[in-house]
């Protein structure tokens, strides 16, 4: 209800895209889902600018696209939604996907609907990547699982320097800080079963904040709980919230061994009331 169009588009218009009824080249069209108002305008827009810049991909080109969402079922592993905008997708085809990778074994189009391939502009749902990758990932088609381990194995590694390179606080000084109260800060560590699911909860944790005390989400992604989390968590006294994940057998025992707290909820307004009253239990 407090959606506002023109501020909207001052902010557009103030990174360079001027909306077109200010007379710029930025294509503008006010929708609203709930109301189901300005879709089919939304729709004549996409096909005529389409239309206007020529836009188009080739089927029988490199297979590259979006990841749209992704999740963990409890029984059936990782699934992912992808967005094919070049080439052909077909079942059976090796993919690196973000930080994931693996051999497709099955493919569903919108309606849940088994297909063997999907070309470009097709969204389609997947089996067989051996992690959860994030919406907005890119993936490709590679020749073989070898290949898409080494990808994945540089992206890991590139990540993992880049997280080195930032100076952390020694363990000493944390307890000094702590002692001198100038830190007072509830740690976090967020899995969740999907983004759109991750999205709001780590919004709705961050609302909690006080001026006494600060929440502070250390990692937040979707899939289950695994081992690296517990090793951050014990190495940031740190406490792990699960939403609709589980901990897999090693996070589970080496949780118990480190003392580290692991909660798994079902339900968000449940667990935003329990990280509430642990904050309003760490107020002086």
């Amino acid at each position: 209800p407090e959606a506002n169009p023109e501020f909207v588009k001052k902010q557009l218009a103030e990174n360079g895209l001027v909306p077109d009824d200010w007379e710029g080249d930025t294509m503008v069209v006010p929708v609203s889902a709930k109301q189901k108002l300005g879709l089919d305008d939304l729709l004549e827009s996409i096909i005529m600018v389409t239309e206007q810049t020529e836009i188009k991909a080739n089927p029988q080109g490199k297979v590259i696209g979006t990841v749209i969402e992704a999740e963990v079922d409890k029984t059936k592993g990782v699934f992912a939604t992808l967005l094919v905008q070049n080439g052909t997708l077909e079942n059976g085809d090796t993919v690196v996907a973000g930080k994931a990778y693996g051999r497709l074994r099955a493919m569903f189009d919108h309606k849940g609907k088994p297909i063997k391939k999907a070309g470009p502009s097709t969204p389609v749902r997947v089996m067989g990547l051996n992690d959860v990758p994030e919406a907005g990932d890119l993936f490709q088609v590679v020749p073989s699982e070898k290949e898409a381990r080494v990808i994945v194995g540089d992206i890991k590694l590139k990540a993992r320097e880049a997280q080195e390179a930032i100076p952390k606080l020694a363990r000493e000084d944390l307890f000094q800080r702590y002692k001198e109260g100038e830190i007072k800060e509830l740690r976090l560590i967020v899995k969740a079963d999907v983004q759109g699911s991750l999205e709001p909860i780590v919004k709705s944790l961050n609302d909690l904040n006080t001026e006494e005390i600060k929440i502070n989400i250390l990692h937040a992604e979707t899939g289950n709980i695994s081992d690296s989390d517990v090793m951050l968590a014990t190495a940031s006294k740190a406490i792990i919230i699960g939403f609709n994940v589980q901990a897999d057998s090693a996070a589970a025992r080496l949780a118990d061994s480190d003392g580290v707290s692991i909660r798994e909820y079902n339900i968000i307004s449940r667990l935003i009331e329990d990280v509430e009253k642990a904050l309003k239990g760490m107020l002086a």
